[in-house]
């Protein structure tokens, strides 16, 4: 039986994001069950943060490099480069499969595609932005254009599923898994970890400036509590000036993305989130698969498809720092209530994104192009 071959286009694998991550346990997940698998990114890294299977090939490229401060000028013949470079890639590697993971990405192979010598690949969108950031009608003619006539769309929770379902009957719903940690969930009442964890990028999105002022809020009547930030992005120094500016130097620290974050997870007592953009976050599903309670805003459209609120963590309306701030006082006060969130945590994770239930779905979605 030939080997079918499947090729994933990414902006970065070198970045610590729930993305990448996602993206290189499905790579290795499919190289372990005989497809040929390459990876290419559009930042030039070959690189991964994590452990990639050495089957697989990366291959490095530079697209879509402009930035916010590029002239309309700079943009469009930026554009028309990353068009022709798409082309060539379309046109010099043979793939069964060709799956992105950026909208902007799946766009741009679509319109590529006909000029590309090679016809014989599905695209396969794999979104992982949600459907309402695209703003710009202009994209958004674009996409429902190109996502009518793709081969298939993956979306990352049901509601996803329903929009992309009016574009092309081929859309399927297949979550991101929870990876395998090493550690095991060990959040019982020995766990005296006085410390709230947030991770992420630290972009305007994902809310972290907000973490300040639910910090001082917060600390007036819990000085003995900590707040740990991981991670990185353009609001940093903003990040680290607010922090000095309240006084809050030996209250919230600051640390950079790290390889590895189980030891985090397992010492944290409850996991914050403020993202006002949110598809599918992973950070939930380690956090609650090690047992941490989590407060998250309920941002369109992704965290109330892994929290039951009330039950394994809680859900706050986005901008809401006063319910936040009572949501954490709660389970600050009442250690009992953090061990049953989060056992049940735990249970619930384990059972609804199990990789073993999760990764057979992307091998029915290949049967359907045989």
């Amino acid at each position: 039986m030939v080997r079918k071959t499947i090729d994933f286009v990414t902006k970065s694998i070198s970045i610590m994001g729930g993305k990448e991550i996602a993206l290189i346990n499905l790579a290795n997940y499919l190289a372990s069950h005989g497809f040929n698998v390459r990876i290419h990114t559009c930042d030039n890294s070959v690189t991964p943060l994590i452990d990639l299977d050495k089957s697989i090939k990366v291959i490095p490229h530079s697209i879509f490099p402009t930035t916010e401060d590029s002239t309309i000028l700079e943009k469009i013949w930026a554009r028309i480069c990353d068009f022709i470079k798409i082309k060539n890639i379309l046109s010099r590697y043979s793939a069964d499969y060709i799956v992105s993971t950026d909208t902007l990405i799946t766009i741009t192979l679509f319109f590529a595609s006909f000029l590309s010598s090679r016809r014989n690949y599905k695209i396969i969108a794999w979104e992982h932005l949600s459907y309402i950031n695209i703003k710009s009608k202009y994209w958004v003619l674009l996409r429902r254009l190109a996502y009518k006539r793709i081969f298939a769309i993956v979306a990352l929770n049901p509601e996803e599923k329903s929009f992309y379902k009016s574009l092309n009957p081929r859309s399927v719903y297949i979550p991101n898994p929870v990876r395998t940690l090493k550690l095991s969930p060990k959040y019982d009442n020995s766990n005296k970890s006085k410390i709230i964890l947030s991770v992420g990028r630290f972009s305007s999105e994902k809310g972290f400036d907000l973490i300040i002022p639910i910090a001082s809020k917060f600390l007036k009547n819990k000085e003995n509590w900590k707040f740990r930030l991981i991670g990185d992005g353009p609001l940093r120094e903003d990040l680290i000036i607010k922090i000095k500016n309240n006084n809050l130097e030996n209250k919230v620290e600051i640390e950079g993305f790290k390889r590895s974050i189980e030891e985090d997870y397992a010492n944290a007592a409850i996991l914050l989130m403020t993202s006002f953009q949110e598809c599918f976050p992973l950070v939930l599903l380690e956090a609650m698969s090690m047992g941490v309670p989590c407060v998250s805003f309920n941002c369109p459209t992704g965290p109330k498809f892994i929290i039951e609120d009330g039950l394994d963590g809680f859900l706050v309306e986005p901008l809401d720092i006063d319910s936040v701030v009572e949501r954490l006082e709660l389970l600050a006060e009442n250690e009992e209530l953090r061990c049953k969130m989060g056992n049940i945590a735990a249970a619930n994770i384990k059972k609804k994104f199990n990789p073993e239930k999760i990764y057979p779905l992307w091998l029915d979605l290949f049967k359907w192009g045989l």
